[in-house]
């Protein structure tokens, strides 16, 4: 192999791995807002079922919940960013990759 190859292919192996990095970032932050709603509506659901039983745990629940769901909208807020961020570095990874599988068949 020519020393030109030996550089594009390793290139190529490291943007793929960044590609594979920044896509499990993604999924791992989207999954994690998931699992908080989750949360949260378990929450909620403890206000309905405690208000009965007891009003100053269902005022609790309540405000957990509350406070979960503010903590939500700003971890939704940072996410959006960082996943605009991440499909940016994503789509010129993709472009990149193409100009290089391109000179790796011309070689």
């Amino acid at each position: 192999m020519s020393i030109e190859l030996d550089e594009l292919q390793r290139w190529k192996n490291q943007l793929e791995a960044e590609k594979e990095e920044l896509e499990n970032i993604a999924k791992m932050s989207k999954e994690e807002i998931e699992r908080l709603k989750i949360r949260c509506d378990t929450l909620e659901g403890a206000v309905w079922s405690w208000r009965i039983k007891d009003e100053k745990a269902a005022e609790s629940f309540s405000n957990q919940a509350n406070e979960l769901r503010g903590a939500i909208e700003q971890k939704e807020t940072a996410f959006k960013t960082q996943f605009r961020e991440i499909r940016s570095r994503v789509n010129e990874i993709d472009r990149l990759l193409t100009t290089i599988e391109a000179r790796i068949a011309q070689i």
